[in-house]
């Protein structure tokens, strides 16, 4: 089964004439960290009192095998896609805990969430022609989306989210207007996610999560979405890290990732100050490790993760929950409704 047909059948699915179940889906460029992301999320969402969780097959294998790499302090390898025609969906389904009471027996079950990933590499995603086009024809059906945005896209690859979005969001709307929904904004809820901000003090301390997905896109990009293709208050922005800090000796918060001993000298994990001098850092002073451009003559090593300190995630479950809260307030209108 093709892509297409993995998708028009998950959406028949939902969208059957006594389903009230609803789907969310994620979006996110190369490098944005959308398998470590939905690795931590789905360990999250496991330790959670609120959720019971199932996943498919292929998401339990998955999480499983990226989870153990994250056990030995090892981000997962880039995503490949072997066969462009036919990426694997993962999907998990999450059903609210809810406190037993003599309604239970009356009351219809809760709705359930559908929480589906396309596994594909970034490049896909930010195609829009191709695996691209598939992948925006299904988000097009979501009720929601989660938006992951590097912070370092700028720097490090000398790429802006501005136009890429702004494309997105076009197409977004001419898939809207070929099923003749007339709202002039687009219904889904949106939460955009610059992730890995644990790698920048000004990031990690940020009071308002605005103002980093403000940064990362731009103030034209943002004004845009809040004006132009958002609707009222369906909109949130967040700052997220999977793995999170720790408090060093002196009270300070400092990144929990690391670099390994370049020259092959050894293999232990130094600390994160000692292993960049030939990157720059974006404040010498920071306890954050922060590595502005590479040097042209050497590969960037691969980052780790420190093995002595407690990996603490922030705002891994808040983007998804602010979605489910919101489309149960007030669901949106879909284009497969309206087809």
């Amino acid at each position: 089964m093709n892509i297409q047909a993995k998708l028009e059948r998950l959406v028949k699915d939902l969208y059957n004439p006594t389903s009230k179940d609803f789907q969310i889906g994620i979006w996110g460029t190369a490098r944005a960290g959308k398998t470590t992301y939905l690795t931590t999320l789905y360990n999250a969402l496991m330790k959670s009192n609120r959720w019971y969780v199932e996943a498919d097959d292929l998401a339990i294998n998955f999480v499983k095998e990226q989870s153990k790499r994250l056990q030995k302090r090892v981000f997962p390898m880039p995503t490949e896609l072997a066969n462009p025609d036919n990426p694997e969906i993962f999907t998990y389904e999450l059903t609210p805990r809810l406190e037993p009471s003599p309604m239970s027996k009356i009351l219809p079950p809760p709705a359930k969430v559908v929480l589906s990933f396309i596994d594909a590499p970034g490049e896909c995603y930010e195609d829009l022609e191709g695996v691209g086009s598939k992948i925006l024809d299904y988000l097009s059906d979501c009720h929601g989306i989660i938006f992951l945005l590097d912070p370092f896209r700028a720097k490090e690859e000398n790429k802006t989210y501005d136009d890429l979005l702004l494309d997105l969001c076009f197409e977004f709307q001419k898939r809207k207007r070929k099923c003749n929904l007339n709202t002039p904004q687009l219904q889904q809820y949106m939460s955009f996610c610059v992730t890995k901000i644990d790698q920048d003090q000004t990031l990690w301390n940020a009071q308002d999560s605005s103002d980093i997905v403000r940064q990362v896109i731009g103030q034209e990009m943002f004004t845009n979405l809040q004006e132009n293709f958002a609707m009222t208050g369906r909109l949130n922005c967040y700052g997220v890290s999977a793995i999170g800090c720790h408090k060093n000796d002196k009270g300070k918060w400092q990144t929990n990732l690391v670099l390994p001993q370049r020259n092959g000298a050894s293999p232990e994990i130094i600390a994160p100050k000692p292993a960049i001098p030939a990157y720059g850092w974006s404040n010498p002073d920071s306890d954050f490790a922060t590595p502005l451009q590479p040097a042209p003559s050497r590969p960037q090593p691969k980052a780790a993760i420190r093995s002595d300190v407690i990996l603490e995630p922030r705002n891994v479950l808040e983007p998804l929950e602010w979605l489910i809260q919101s489309i149960q307030s007030r669901p949106p209108i879909l284009i497969s409704k309206g087809k």
